[in-house]
């Protein structure tokens, strides 16, 4: 790829996937773009460019009916896309109660419970219920000073929970991304109860729960705990293959449990009937500085693990910039490349430059000469009328110059 928008036009990248029959609906990590996956043929499309200015907005989603809820990372308002009409319907969030804080990384997390759709706190200091019928909202923050008195060194740069959060009926579990604490939260009512796990003594970056015991992971080390609902340690497991690296994502797959480290380019398994732990995926990769999202996560390895309705783990590897499905019935992984087709590529062309600010004021990652050439590289043959209607009559002046 010989330019940035020739980079950011044919890639597709992801945090969070929601899935409904053989479709997956998933936001580009970097763009304003929501995509589908047809899942028997890995045929990944452009489904609509998200409105607004900027990168980085969107990132968790979760679908009610025909609804997909869309979590911002970096935007101020919750987006709605409706799949029959396909269009938006936005909420504007109150982002004064933001204060000072990073606008990044907004909310880790959407549940949908009793018609509502439920954003987990990444920096956003209150968990927004969003009812689906009357699209009001309505925030719990109560809980945020108490959570702040109990952790040493509260820094409200950082995010607040961690992305492996749960549900327990009608609970939600949250691990503290800066602290040994998990808060449970209960739906509706909006009631708090915090588990302080004592033994462990570091912070929280993952959890899953099964036949009622927590498993936790933590940031700076390869253990996993397994424990009670009462703060409770029944076991710690240290899992070698890891090496003294965090832990990044911890989920169960096939009655065992699945680390992905947070820094490290590996995935483990660990088998609770053997005690043993083992590599299923181990990259043997030269760095590669030059990836799709890799410049902005240049620490990372893997930005997400999502598991379907059928049980197996979907993943997106910035390594190889793949995603990887990691199958429960024949356990083995498949590699699908994040790439779109030669049309899918034009039209999130089309539809992210008609989009973002960018297009009107340059900027160090893009020059609108860059995005003239792209067009006409691609698609010379563009009508006047054509052009108009998908980037405006801006642009296809600019072309016409040339």
């Amino acid at each position: 790829m010989d330019t940035y928008i020739e980079k950011i036009s044919s890639n597709v990248s992801f945090f969070d996937i929601c899935f409904d029959g053989n479709l997956g609906w998933f936001c580009d990590v970097y763009t304003s773009t929501l995509y589908k996956l047809d899942i028997l043929t890995n045929t990944i499309t452009v489904e609509a460019a998200i409105p607004g200015c900027g990168n980085m907005q969107y990132g968790f989603i979760a679908k009610w009916k025909d609804i997909l809820i869309l979590a911002p990372r970096a935007a101020e308002k919750i987006m709605m896309y409706h799949i029959k009409k396909c269009s938006f319907t936005e909420v504007k969030l109150d982002t004064e109660r933001m204060g000072e804080r990073d606008i990044f990384n907004l909310f880790s997390g959407v549940h949908i419970f009793d018609d509502s759709a439920y954003l987990i706190p990444g920096r956003f200091p209150a968990i927004v219920r969003l009812d689906l019928h009357t699209f009001e909202i309505e925030y719990f923050d109560l809980w945020h000073e108490e959570l702040k008195s109990k952790l040493k060194g509260y820094d409200e740069r950082k995010v607040i929970f961690a992305r492996c959060n749960c549900v327990l009926k009608d609970k939600l579990l949250l691990p503290c991304w800066q602290g040994n604490i998990v808060m449970e939260f209960q739906f509706g009512t909006g009631e708090i109860r915090f588990i302080e796990f004592l033994k462990i003594y570091d912070e929280l970056s993952g959890m899953y729960i099964k036949d009622g015991e927590m498993f936790l992971a933590v940031k700076s080390s390869h253990m996993i705990f397994r424990c009670d609902l009462d703060g409770n340690v029944l076991e710690q497991i240290a899992l070698q293959e890891l090496g003294e690296t965090g832990i990044s994502f911890l989920t169960d797959y096939d009655g065992k449990a699945i680390a992905i480290p947070i820094c490290g380019d590996q995935i483990v398994q660990w088998d609770f009937d053997t005690h043993e732990s083992k590599k299923i995926l181990n990259y043997a990769l030269e760095e590669k500085e030059d990836t799709y999202v890799g410049e902005f996560f240049p620490q990372v390895a893997f930005l997400s693990c999502v598991k379907d309705n059928g049980g197996d783990l979907w993943m997106y590897s910035v390594l190889d910039e793949s995603i990887l499905r990691l199958h429960i019935a024949t356990k083995q992984i498949e590699r699908i490349e994040a790439s779109l087709s030669e049309g899918e590529t034009k039209k999130k062309a089309f539809s992210y430059m008609h989009t973002i600010q960018g297009i009107w004021e340059e900027s160090r990652l893009f020059l609108t000469a860059d995005f003239c050439d792209f067009i006409k590289q691609t698609d010379g043959h563009k009508t006047q009328d054509q052009c108009e209607e998908s980037v405006g009559r801006h642009i296809f002046e600019l072309i016409s110059k040339e």
